[in-house]
């Protein structure tokens, strides 16, 4: 059995009900920080990054850089990919 962290909730409400409609829990890449609910079966790709110890998103997101570091590479003007290698 796997054992998954939630990292956010997608709330559906109607604006002239007490309660929301659908309640989910939801998963963030590492890599992007993109969110996704899972959905056991559908044939979607997702995958596991062992560097990071976390879910991605899919084939896009198979290169370890993790959402901070590709946060500053935007800012610094960086290629996304860039990671510095540490001696």
């Amino acid at each position: 059995m796997a054992i998954r962290r939630d990292d956010g909730y997608v709330i559906i409400a109607d604006p002239g009900s007490d309660k929301p409609i659908l309640e989910i829990a939801s998963v963030q890449c590492v890599h992007c920080g993109g969110h996704w609910i899972p959905q056991p079966g559908s044939g979607k790709i997702r995958g596991f990054c062992m560097r990071c110890n976390g879910p991605i998103c899919g084939p896009g997101c198979q290169e370890c850089v993790p959402t901070d570091l590709l946060l500053e590479n935007m800012e610094k003007g960086r290629p996304l990919n860039f990671r510095p290698i540490v001696g």
